[in-house]
């Protein structure tokens, strides 16, 4: 987390958050298929986590990102990896109404459970 002055207002701060993660992300996040393909073809980590423990599948299914979704599972992706908060990829694709992504974690067998979240230090 960084803090920052606003110049303009004395007084008044901003927090920004920085969140890192990796180009599987990236791609995954943006639906960039050919970026995709590429970083699977040379071996990148398919459930890679960023800080807050999502991987590449969790933004896929967020975006409702089907093809990258499918891209992802068929590579080796863990449909059941659960971020810090608890969630799996199955329920943000749920939660943001992306029923092709939700039908595709469903036939990869995703669990729909919730797992408790992982307190951290």
């Amino acid at each position: 987390m960084m803090l920052f002055q606003d110049e303009g207002n004395i007084g008044k701060w901003h927090v920004f958050v920085l969140i890192s993660f990796s180009a599987l992300h990236h791609a995954a996040l943006t639906g960039t298929t050919e970026l995709l393909a590429a970083l699977l073809e040379a071996q990148a980590t398919v459930d890679i986590k960023d800080t807050n423990g999502m991987r590449p599948l969790h933004y896929a299914a967020w975006q409702g990102k089907a093809e990258s979704v499918l891209m992802l599972l068929r590579s080796g992706a863990s449909v059941n990896g659960a971020s810090m908060d608890g969630h799996i990829p199955l329920h943000l694709a749920a939660q943001y109404g992306h029923y092709e992504v939700v039908s595709r974690c469903r036939q990869n067998r995703a669990s729909g459970l919730f797992v408790p979240v992982i307190k951290r230090p």
